[in-house]
């Protein structure tokens, strides 16, 4: 590796993952580990193997999306949507990148925001066979059954 390409690095303008040459399918089977330490409880785990995607290259979303994932289950709901935030900002094809960024937008009061983060993550499911797109589809049938019993419940009261 040339002196320059170092530096960038040291100065973080270049990914690590310039020299260590992960590939796509590497950082993807990486993050598969870590979401599968997190389903099974093992967060400290978890967060290191989200960490280090992050520090490898933190413009693929994988990372933040596990770090999000994981905040969001520790109910660090604030810090769990920025790093979801910055997972969805490359448009990743993963419903579960936008299950969890509308799930931490409707603990936060957002519903018109967790509604389209939720709509894309069906739109990304058309097997209808993703669990993170499933958890989606159950948010919205309640989110809606919650809004028709409000329109009930505010009815006025005739005379």
């Amino acid at each position: 590796m040339e002196e320059n390409a170092i530096l960038r690095m040291a100065q973080g303008q270049l990914p690590l993952n310039a020299w260590l040459k992960l590939s796509e399918a590497d950082m993807a089977a990486l993050a598969g580990v870590g979401a599968m330490l997190l389903e099974q409880g093992q967060t400290a785990e978890a967060r290191r193997i989200f960490a280090g995607l992050v520090a490898v290259d933190s413009g693929v979303y994988y990372g933040p999306a596990g770090i999000g994932a994981l905040l969001l289950r520790e109910s660090r709901v604030e810090e769990a949507e920025k790093w979801l935030n910055r997972a969805a900002a490359s448009d990743p094809p993963d419903p579960a990148v936008w299950a969890n960024l509308g799930e931490a937008c409707l603990r936060l009061g957002r519903v018109e925001h967790a509604g389209a983060h939720f709509r894309k993550a069906l739109s990304l499911d058309k097997a209808g066979s993703n669990p993170a797109a499933n958890r989606a589809r159950a948010l919205i049938e309640n989110m809606a059954a919650t809004a028709a019993s409000w329109r009930t419940t505010a009815a006025p009261q005739g005379r």
